[in-house]
């Protein structure tokens, strides 16, 4: 940790503290060290120190993650804004720690998804734009696809912006009747058009479209970087083979079957 990310971790401290009505001799009780030893930590040149034991006992009292104390600028943040953080990174944490499964929607899937299907309303994040013209070096490029683009379910159908699926998207189960949504795409009229924009969604059961939960084009800066970090951990994640609960146990049953034949023999 570095003296601006010290600095600004006791300053979320003192504010959390503030917000739940807790007072800072009681979370440093909790932490274990001496009376105004957080606030010495966020003195500029002080060499003062949290230990990553005691940050933790901090987080779970203060009822945030670890992350969530060292990247945050919550006086940056709107309660709204800091409890949408608070959500994002307890999620990065529970992706790290694979309490939070995410299934792999491939990128091929979803530009060979049939308009057809998409205008029936049997893929709410997805809707049939018009074509576009897009400029690009000064020479317009016309889409020649004249059934339309496939866009998110947000923008409005006659805006004229080009997207494009920038890669795999995600999605993740979340209290059994809602899921979550990670997604990332191009819009080509874009002041970046090559720029990928990562967005989370909520999609309810039931539910006729999703609600976004944030985007990294529009969003305060401490949510747009917990948000590019968790797409990241999840691509890694799935770059590496997963196994599902039911297919772990059917290899448990021919493992344990395996030793025991061996017993007998």
């Amino acid at each position: 940790m570095n003296d601006t990310e010290r600095v600004n971790c006791a300053n979320n401290i003192k504010l959390l503290a503030k917000r739940q009505g807790k007072k800072m001799k009681d979370v440093e009780k909790h932490a274990q060290v001496s009376s105004g030893f957080i606030a010495r930590t966020a003195l500029l040149r002080s060499r003062s120190r949290l230990t990553p034991n005691a940050l933790a006992d901090i987080a779970q009292y203060l009822n945030v993650t670890v992350e969530f104390l060292m990247t945050a600028d919550l006086t940056a943040l709107s309660p709204m804004e800091e409890y949408l953080l608070k959500f994002l990174t307890k999620l990065e944490e529970d992706t790290l720690k694979g309490e939070m499964s995410w299934h792999l929607i491939k990128k091929s899937f979803l530009q060979h998804i049939p308009y057809e299907e998409v205008k029936q309303g049997k893929h709410p994040l997805l809707r049939v734009g018009k074509p576009v013209h897009v400029t690009v070096a000064k020479k317009a490029k016309v889409k020649t696809d004249l059934k339309g683009i496939l866009l998110p379910i947000e923008y409005n159908p006659g805006e004229d912006i080009g997207a494009t699926f920038s890669g795999d998207w995600f999605s993740a189960a979340i209290d059994g009747d809602a899921t979550l949504y990670l997604t990332s795409v191009c819009y080509l009229k874009s002041s970046s058009p090559k720029a990928t924009i990562f967005e989370l969604y909520l999609l309810k059961k039931d539910a006729l479209e999703p609600k976004s939960l944030c985007r990294t084009f529009d969003c305060n800066n401490s949510i747009v970087n917990v948000l590019k970090r968790l797409h990241e951990i999840v691509v890694k994640t799935h770059a590496h083979t997963i196994l599902d609960d039911n297919t772990i146990s059917i290899l448990d049953a021919y493992l344990n079957k395996g030793k025991a034949k061996g017993e007998k023999s």
